[in-house]
């Protein structure tokens, strides 16, 4: 399990102009568990672990000197896989479209986080 502080850990960092949005989609959204998060003068943050995958939201308006964000483009896709897509389907509070079959085994439904970057679920069979 991903320890909150622990500076061994790895995650992902997505810096946004649209905070809350976004922690609404990766908390509520999609199901995952709330971690810490704090603001101050110059930062504003939350973390979230999102079926295994440490998620950090960073509110780029809350940073002292802003980054120019630009599309993400389908450079990067976050990829999680539930074990279970009945609960994950319970869990999520987005509507969700059928899962898709893909050719290389699992089946996927493809989403895009407020931000415009790709999220796939992806759901292996047992067989």
């Amino acid at each position: 399990m991903y320890a909150y502080g622990n500076v061994d850990s790895s995650n992902v960092a997505l810096i946004t102009d649209r905070f809350d949005a976004m922690c609404a989609f990766y908390g509520p959204g999609l199901g995952g568990v709330p971690g810490p998060s704090w603001g101050r003068t110059g930062a504003r943050g939350a973390r979230f672990v999102l079926y295994g995958l440490p998620i950090e939201i960073l509110d780029n308006r809350a940073e002292k000197e802003p980054f120019a964000l630009g599309s993400p483009n389908g450079r990067v896709w976050i990829s999680v896989r539930p074990p279970d897509e009945a609960a994950f389907r319970k869990a999520a509070a987005l509507p969700l479209e059928p899962a898709v079959a893909t050719s290389w085994g699992p089946r996927i439904i493809r989403l895009r986080d407020p931000d415009g970057t790709p999220v796939a679920v992806m759901f292996f069979s047992a067989d």
